[in-house]
């Protein structure tokens, strides 16, 4: 079987834009732990407990954007493999 290269374009697909905010979001959650295992042996623990809750959170809309981003970017792979061995009318 032939192998042929497919150029795949990611205008307005969103597969950058979920990427970056993924990481971002990362990004975010990785500083919140940090700051959460500076004051975790503070006496006010308002700041460790609102940390922990920003890291967690900032982590799991994180996975959801990088999940988006891959399942986005196989559609578009998928997409411009269909439209080379195939004629849509």
């Amino acid at each position: 079987m032939k192998k042929t290269e497919v150029k795949i374009d990611y205008k307005k697909s969103g597969v950058k834009t979920f990427y970056s905010f993924g990481s971002w979001f990362i990004g975010i959650g990785v500083i919140a732990l940090i700051v959460f295992v500076l004051n975790s042996n503070s006496d006010d623990s308002s700041l460790a407990i609102a940390s922990i809750y920003a890291s967690l959170s900032s982590f799991f809309v994180g996975a959801i954007c990088l999940g988006l981003s891959g399942i986005a970017r196989s559609l578009l792979y998928q997409r411009e493999v269909l439209k080379q061995t195939h004629d849509f009318i």
